[in-house]
């Protein structure tokens, strides 16, 4: 049963992150960025979570793996929905930063969660639908983009508009994770 809700908290995080990525660059353009800093926006996602990947690894065994979906979805979520109201550069990279370690978060948590909950001889099988179901989100969420960012039926910018929607993408990914912490908190104590 846990496997299910990680796959669904997977393929809506993925896609949600997917979603968000490809508009923020978009963002950037329409708030007059140069390139260098597109560049320097597109490098604040990987910068933080390069840092602390390690010690997020051990603080996921602390946490545990459930809260860690929960609290990487909810990142998400909240990082796209402000990027939707967000006029400043810096804080375009800032939350880019952030989008960046809430994605790491829900990755450090799904990938535990398939290695402490795996019965032996489903492991590899269960890692192969979790990889799955990442790739699933990470192919829908381009396309849910190119779909939001091309719609001219928007009162509201359709640039501004897909990180929102990237958000509660996100947002649904978060009813999923919730049930998983709760499966995880039965099963440690």
């Amino acid at each position: 049963m846990w496997l299910n809700f990680l796959l669904a908290n997977s393929a809506l995080s993925q896609c949600a992150i997917y979603v968000i990525r490809p508009a923020i660059s978009y963002r950037t353009l329409e708030l007059h960025g140069s390139i260098f800093q597109l560049g320097l926006i597109g490098a604040s996602y990987a910068l933080l979570p390069v840092l602390v990947a390690i010690s997020f690894g051990r603080l996921a065994t602390r946490v545990g793996e459930g809260k860690f979906l929960v609290i990487g979805t909810l990142g998400i979520t909240t990082v796209g929905i402000l990027l939707g109201f967000v006029h400043s550069l810096l804080l375009i990279g800032i939350l880019s930063a952030l989008a960046g370690m809430s994605h790491l978060v829900c990755m450090i948590g799904g990938q535990s969660m398939v290695a402490i909950e795996s019965e032996s001889s489903a492991y590899a099988k269960n890692f192969g639908y979790y990889t799955f179901s990442a790739s699933l989100g990470q192919t829908i969420g381009p396309a849910l983009a190119g779909l939001f960012l091309s719609a001219s039926f928007f009162a509201f910018q359709p640039t501004r508009m897909t990180l929102i929607v990237g958000g509660l993408v996100a947002l649904l990914g978060l009813l999923p994770a919730l049930r998983i912490s709760n499966i995880a908190s039965k099963t440690t104590s």
